[in-house]
């Protein structure tokens, strides 16, 4: 059943890309690894790159290395909570090759394919056919959490013919460790870039991206989410004024589904935009449902770029008409998305040829060296 121009759905969560790409294209958002972050349970993340007894003996001895500096209650307090961030849950980033089960796709009855969110907050025909999927989906639930998988990400890459991925972790807590074993996956694996991320709370914020700059790292990410802090926070703005000093590349998480954004509403970002005009941001999935507000701080901040994963076509072609497709960039969230739903959206809303290769490799290629 064709479903996009460029979009063919052949199964349950199967899908068909019916366009080609162009030569040397480059996904800047995929990541290895599951995280769980249940915030309304006190930050607990249920995954890590390591066993829960392993991130608990890490966890133990950051705070005693780091329980006599200086810092302010705030830190103690979110040392403290980082107890429950100790991965009950071991994902494995290495893996194997496996038939892959996309979590936003596998159920393609709860998907509008041509709305902006992870699942659709439109009325669900509720067919038999929903029932079963889920039945079917739950005992496998286990084996999805290490799809997430480097050898399943090169698959999709060579499925694709998309030539290299930028592989972003994500620091959710103060002493969690999903950057470095990241980077551990990622060094011998010359189809992915690793960014870097720390948590704006960590004490040795400073040092570790001086560490990761020197091992040539370019781009940070940022989850305000998932780190549990506002992006204009004096945290976070101490966590950019160093990307902005080390001339490296920030990646942030924007938006919700839904109408609550929590804490990455894209007016949050307004200050610290405004207030680093010479640290470049990429602003993930051009906000989900609050597309308008982030397009509008791209209009207004020529340092903002826009990444299109999240988005349907019509999202996409509003950013183009308002910043034009140079500061426009690829991203597929993979694992999340099956592969084909977002490069058809990309592929739809930019026809011309010029246009495509300056979202699919271009652009990047001009920020950071890849």
């Amino acid at each position: 059943m064709k479903i996009g121009t460029y979009l063919d759905m052949t199964g349950l969560g199967e899908f068909k890309l019916l366009g080609e790409l162009p030569e040397e294209a480059i996904d800047i958002h995929v990541h290895l690894g599951s995280y769980f972050k249940l915030p309304l349970l006190g930050g607990i993340n249920l995954t890590g790159p390591t066993g829960f007894l392993s991130n608990l003996k890490y966890h133990v001895n950051q705070v005693k290395k780091y329980r006599f500096s200086k810092q302010n209650a705030r830190f103690q307090l979110k040392g403290m909570d980082g107890l429950l961030d100790v991965g009950l849950l071991k994902t494995d980033m290495n893996g194997s090759k496996s038939d892959m089960m996309y979590l936003l796709t596998s159920i393609s009855s709860l998907i509008d394919v041509d709305y902006p969110s992870y699942l659709t907050e439109k009325p669900i025909a509720l067919r038999s056919d929903i029932f079963l999927s889920i039945i079917k989906l739950l005992p496998k639930f286990s084996a999805i959490l290490d799809q997430a998988n480097l050898s399943n990400l090169k698959e999709y890459l060579a499925a694709y013919t998309i030539q290299r991925a930028i592989v972003l972790p994500i620091e959710t807590g103060v002493y969690t460790r999903f950057c470095d074993a990241t980077l551990d996956v990622c060094q011998n694996a010359s189809e992915v870039i690793p960014c870097c991320s720390v948590h704006p709370c960590q004490p040795d914020i400073e040092e570790r991206l001086r560490i990761y700059k020197s091992k040539g790292i370019r781009m940070v990410k940022f989850h305000p989410d998932f780190q549990g802090i506002l992006p204009d926070s004096k945290e976070a703005l101490y966590l950019f004024d160093l990307c902005r000093s080390y001339n490296m590349t920030v990646q942030c998480h924007v938006g919700w589904p839904g109408k609550n954004l929590h804490l990455s509403d894209p007016k949050y970002y307004a200050a610290s935009i405004r207030a680093m005009p010479n640290l470049t941001f990429i602003l993930a999935h051009i906000g989900l449902s609050a597309t308008d507000a982030t397009i509008q701080l791209a209009k207004d901040n020529p340092n903002v770029y826009l990444e299109t994963s999240g988005q349907p076509v019509s999202g996409i072609v509003k950013a183009k008409m308002a910043i034009g497709a140079h500061r426009i960039l690829f991203g597929s969230d993979w694992p999340l998305y099956h592969p084909a739903i977002p490069i058809s959206r990309v592929l739809e809303a930019f026809p011309d040829t010029t246009d495509r290769c300056r979202v699919f490799r271009d652009n990047i290629r001009e920020l950071i060296p890849v």
